[in-house]
């Protein structure tokens, strides 16, 4: 029942950022590894990825086939949780080039990167309550894509992710699928 509640509130809400744009958003699918921090931050990476759902096999098998180039980071923080239910913010920066893990240390942020140059990221917040766990160790949230620094300025759209923690590891996937709009394309 809640996951369909998901799915229906993805829906409607696609089709309200989609009513303003007459051309095709860009579209991302990316499975981040995520390291949560004591501190209530979760951090994750994503290098440029092929995913392919393999329709032959019973049950269907979800592969994962790693490129060379690009890199993703991901970092969020918990912003309310109401028993199962939870909101967040955060940030994923997109570089051409593989970074070392210990770059993810940054935090949440909603300005440029310290150095003199922007960093390409996307900021995204749910709007409200919209994270459910069911059980102790998998879950869905739906976002809105709220802005953006480098080539992603002035971003807006969605992103919703779906994860499973497995018991006794301390790493989990985030499987985030999101669309965006920029100004003038």
């Amino acid at each position: 029942m809640r996951a369909a509640l998901l799915c229906i509130s993805l829906a409607v809400c696609g089709f309200q950022l989609a009513a303003g744009h007459t051309r095709a958003p860009f579209e991302f699918a990316l499975k981040f590894n995520c390291t949560p921090s004591p501190t209530g931050v979760n951090h994750a990476w994503a290098v440029t990825q092929s995913l392919i759902t393999n329709l032959t096999s019973v049950p269907p098998r979800f592969v994962e086939i790693d490129e060379k180039e690009g890199h993703a980071e991901w970092v969020s923080v918990l912003v309310n949780q109401t028993a199962n239910s939870w909101s967040e913010k955060g940030n994923i920066s997109f570089t051409p080039k593989r970074r070392a893990e210990a770059s993810l240390l940054h935090k949440v942020r909603d300005d440029a990167v310290g150095n003199g140059e922007e960093e390409d990221m996307l900021h995204f917040e749910s709007p409200g309550l919209t994270g459910v766990i069911f059980g102790n160790n998998h879950g869905a949230i739906t976002y809105n894509i709220t802005g953006g620094t480098g080539r992603f300025r002035g971003a807006t759209g969605m992103m919703v992710d779906t994860f499973v923690a497995l018991p006794n590891q301390t790493t989990f996937a985030i499987n985030a699928w999101g669309f965006f709009w920029l100004p003038g394309m």
